[in-house]
């Protein structure tokens, strides 16, 4: 089971004219880092967030049992901001 979160706030900022600016400064503000879970299977998407600058923080062992019957491991990434 998964559970999420979404913060929808208004904001502004002085001299900024761009949401998407406005958007940066705010998780810039608030955000110290990012988590996240990705299956051991998936290697492309391991990569991927290695490539943006995601470390491998652990590895829950056995952490998923899928439908084919078996458990896989869950790999925890994170990276400040």
């Amino acid at each position: 089971m998964a559970i999420a979160i979404l913060l929808i706030c208004s904001f502004t900022v002085e001299g900024q004219n761009s949401n998407e600016t406005k958007m940066d400064n705010f998780i810039n503000a608030l955000m110290k880092k990012m988590t996240l879970n990705v299956l051991e299977t998936n290697k492309k998407a391991i990569d991927l967030y290695t490539k943006f600058g995601f470390e491998i923080e652990g590895v829950l062992k056995n952490d998923k049992l899928l439908s084919d019957g078996k458990f896989y491991d869950t790999v925890v990434m994170g990276r400040f901001v």
